[in-house]
């Protein structure tokens, strides 16, 4: 008994999901527009998201079109004006729903992108930085000539006596 009977007995052919179909909601028909408006939605929301999760300062998002989706995007990427799309076919009003529904997730991944407390130094200025990193040098360098200087005095403290009088070095 091989491997593939055997998961027969349990699973049926028809009761495998098929990876390449994609499942849409009842109101989408490929017989009108709303296949493509469904896809041309899906397509603008994955590069929403791609956009929220490249910025991650509030600034970047001066735009609302940069991370919404608006109708006549849609209907622009259709082929055709967004009033018959979205004001008068039969489907218009659950496209609006589900329109509505992806640029509020879409709102809400913006909102959680910018809560996000960020630590590091990507999350600070450039200027900062580099005021930072002077400071810090300047610090080291004094911190070295110090310890120069003691190691300088040690080294003459532990000299013995004949050797600080022929270098003239106080006694």
């Amino acid at each position: 008994m091989s491997d593939d009977n055997y998961l027969d007995q349990f699973i049926g052919q028809n009761d495998l999901p098929a990876d390449d179909a994609k499942v849409f909601p009842a109101w989408v028909s490929n017989k009108n527009n709303s296949l493509k408006a469904f896809e041309a939605i899906d397509s603008f929301r994955k590069q929403k998201k791609r956009f929220i999760r490249s910025h991650s300062l509030k600034s970047q998002y001066k735009k609302k079109s940069d991370y919404q989706i608006t109708k006549a995007e849609v209907a622009r990427m259709v082929g055709i004006n967004p009033q018959p799309l979205f004001g008068s076919a039969g489907y218009s009003n659950a496209l609006t729903v589900h329109l509505n529904e992806v640029n509020q997730k879409l709102e809400d991944a913006k909102n959680n992108r910018l809560s996000k407390v960020r630590n590091g130094l990507n999350t600070r200025r450039k200027g900062e930085l580099v005021k930072e990193l002077q400071d810090k040098t300047k610090e080291v360098e004094r911190c070295a000539q110090m310890n120069i200087d003691e190691v300088v005095k040690r080294s003459i403290a532990h000299l013995p006596l004949d050797v600080k009088r022929k270098l003239k070095l106080d006694v």
